[in-house]
């Protein structure tokens, strides 16, 4: 299903494409995450067509409050999620931080704490190995400065550096 719904896409096509397939595939629960107005619109008409258990996975700080989430990624999508997230039926958090700021700015209580299930190893060995490259994997928004990474790979010409990000239309400038 992550698949279905493109930044790049007819907003309707895709929202239809992703009715389409959570009917095909008639899972109990629905699992969303990334805070935008593609993903309020899929969990709201998810969840009014299909009457698919929805749950919604935080998955950044600035979810916890409609200040936060405006500041981040805009108003329509600051209202969009506020919206979506009353018809989720669970949310979870990220961390206890964002547990309990989410109970404080939102007045809704996440379901529970689900950590990133990669446990980070404190192994001295895994610093210190030779690295044949660095890799970036998120989108490139202006909070997450991904100049940075470009600069870093300019200094460093003996390194190889790759950045992989989906094409934004709206966030040209970095591609």
């Amino acid at each position: 299903l992550h698949k279905t719904f493109s930044y790049s896409s007819n907003k309707m096509s895709a929202l239809r494409k992703l009715l389409y397939a959570v009917k095909k595939i008639d899972a109990d629960i629905c699992v969303f995450r990334s805070a935008d107005v593609g993903t309020a619109a899929g969990i709201i008409l998810t969840k009014s067509f299909t009457g698919k258990k929805i749950v919604y996975m935080t998955a950044h700080d600035a979810e916890c409050s409609f200040g936060g989430l405006v500041k981040m990624s805009g108003l329509a999508t600051a209202f969009a999620m506020g919206m979506a997230y009353r018809f989720a039926d669970k949310i979870t958090s990220q961390s206890k931080y964002q547990f309990e700021m989410f109970h404080k700015k939102r007045h809704l209580k996440p379901a529970g704490v689900i950590r990133n299930i990669i446990p980070i190893q404190h192994n001295e060995d895994m610093f210190f190995k030779k690295r044949e490259s660095v890799l970036w994997v998120s989108r490139c928004e202006p909070w997450k400065r991904p100049e940075l990474f470009i600069e870093l790979a300019a200094r460093n010409p003996q390194i190889k550096f790759v950045m992989v990000a989906p094409a934004m239309p709206d966030k040209i400038e970095y591609f």
